[in-house]
């Protein structure tokens, strides 16, 4: 089984030629992200499925757990190096 997942990030600020923020009718201009998708399998479970969670990593890598634990929980089945926190 497997889930499409789409997401689009924070986008910039549109800037002028010194850096600095451009301004129009007293909001900043925002330059929105580009759309992301990805099909990313889901990991079997039994029947109390638990929470479905995804974890977003750099490189636009996407990943399911569903899992009765929380991240950071010892049982939880994905370890998340402290810095990814």
């Amino acid at each position: 089984m497997g889930a499409t997942i789409k997401w689009q990030e924070a986008g910039t600020y549109k800037k002028d030629a010194k850096g600095n923020v451009i301004v129009e009718n007293g909001i900043p201009v925002l330059i929105k992200a580009p759309w992301k998708e990805t099909t990313v399998a889901i990991p079997e479970y039994d029947e109390q499925m638990g929470q479905f969670q995804m974890h977003f990593f750099p490189g636009d890598e996407v990943k399911i757990v569903v899992s009765n634990y929380m991240p950071g929980h010892p049982k939880y089945p994905l370890s998340i190096p402290d810095e990814d926190k």
